[in-house]
């Protein structure tokens, strides 16, 4: 069985992942350079699961550290 891929979106770029933390931690890079006005999403295979809002979302949680810790992410 094949592993799934992740797809990370990028104000229109797409890059692919193996890994879904990868993909995240490239995400927060983006964020982290950037700003929070970038348009990020994931999609698995060609599933977008988590979108743009949620993605900001997230990062403003990470760097403030008020995110859910048990999250691998």
């Amino acid at each position: 069985m094949a592993l799934p891929s992740y797809t990370l979106t990028i104000d229109g770029r797409e890059v692919s992942f193996d890994i879904e933390a990868e993909a995240f931690a490239m995400a927060a890079s983006e964020f982290d350079a950037r700003g929070e006005k970038l348009e990020i999403s994931i999609a698995m295979g060609d599933c977008v699961y988590i979108g743009p809002l949620q993605m900001r979302h997230w990062w403003k949680m990470k760097r403030e550290g008020v995110y859910y810790r048990d999250i691998p992410y």
